[in-house]
């Protein structure tokens, strides 16, 4: 192992005494050149240090089986909890999914259609013989024939 960067998981293991030689050789190399690893090490063993001092806590009698009761105990109310959030989440979502898509289609039918009054033949026909009458009595004098009518009214020919 060669360290060209500064690797602090190497730093740890290595007070932690769980280092290869080779690995431990090269990281001796390393933190005779690196400032930065040699300070962080001996924040390691400070910390080390600390901790060594502390004696392990054991736990009262029964400890450990009194956990594991509570642990079962909540684990069978957390899983009726469970079940009535799932069962309520379902119903609001489906609700909610209902909901959006009716006021959807109210909005879409009222905002965006636009809105024709149906046209009726008669209707048709009124407007369209209007612009044909408009035309034909605007002719001039001159060209005011029974063929030029009849290409109006017929050709929607409105010279």
């Amino acid at each position: 192992m060669k360290l060209s960067l500064c690797d602090f998981g190497a730093l740890s293991a290595y007070v932690d005494g769980v280092l290869s030689s080779s690995d431990q050789t090269a990281l001796e190399d390393h933190l005779q050149i690196c400032t930065v690893c040699r300070g962080e090490l001996l924040k390691l063993e400070k910390m080390r240090g600390v901790f060594a001092g502390w004696e392990p806590v054991s736990p009262k009698p029964f400890f450990v089986e009194r956990l594991r009761q509570k642990l079962e105990s909540d684990s069978d109310l957390e899983s009726t909890f469970d079940f009535w959030q799932d069962w309520i989440g379902k119903r609001f979502a489906t609700a909610a999914l209902v909901l959006i898509s009716t006021a959807a289609l109210f909005f879409l039918s009222q905002h965006l259609g636009v809105r024709y009054e149906p046209m009726t033949v008669d209707g048709y026909l009124n407007d369209s013989l209007d612009e044909e009458i408009l035309a034909v009595s605007t002719l001039p004098e001159a060209s005011f024939s029974k063929d030029q009518v009849l290409s109006i009214i017929f050709y929607d020919d409105m010279e």
